[in-house]
């Protein structure tokens, strides 16, 4: 998992001067970052490698906040090497492949609560 954290002076600083709905993604681990960033304001989270890592996320998150809060962000690309038109879910900005088809792993975030992909 990526050690940096949300950057909460900043999103509390836009969600003070913003009119519009807003999401924030980037360094969400778990649930209670998710309420810290509800509770300054945002509208909606948005996971990737915490999902990734621990798929109950997804059906505790959209328990806990709702389903039209979460989203759940896919990164993919094409596994090096093998010429194949699937994509393979990366992880960590980018930097870690999951060995996860990326088409599968929609079709698994779906059912339990994802939002928005």
């Amino acid at each position: 998992m990526e050690s940096r954290g949300t950057r909460l002076e900043w999103v509390k600083k836009v969600t003070e001067k913003v009119t519009i709905p807003s999401a924030v993604g980037g360094g969400v681990r778990n649930i209670e970052d998710m309420k810290t960033l509800f509770d300054l304001g945002v509208d909606k989270v948005s996971v990737n490698t915490a999902a990734v890592r621990n798929p109950e996320l997804v059906k505790e998150a959209s328990r806990e906040h709702g389903k039209e809060r979460l989203i759940v962000a896919i990164d993919g690309r094409a596994p090096p090497g093998t010429g194949l038109p699937r994509l393979e879910m990366v992880v960590k900005s980018g930097s870690e492949c999951t060995g996860i088809d990326v088409v599968d792993w929609t079709r698994k975030v779906e059912e339990p609560g994802a939002g928005e992909i």
